[in-house]
């Protein structure tokens, strides 16, 4: 299993699980995002400016939290 952050190539990818705090996990349920979905990636995580995906018809950018 490939974790979202470390995927190297464009493409589509079936989510296998959703992980996170509590909140982040709940409001990606509620979006949809659940195990057995197709998500593409359309850019990579290069640096600082995070991730790119399409998703049922929207894309969302995912940029790791910095603490």
């Amino acid at each position: 299993m490939q974790k979202l952050s470390e995927v190297s190539q464009r493409g589509k990818y079936i989510v296998t699980a959703v992980s996170g705090d509590h909140q982040l996990k709940k409001r990606l349920n509620e979006m949809g995002m659940v195990r057995g979905k197709v998500i593409t990636v359309i850019t990579l995580n290069t640096h600082d400016s995070g991730l790119m995906i399409h998703f049922q018809g929207q894309r969302l950018a995912l940029v790791k939290e910095s603490q």
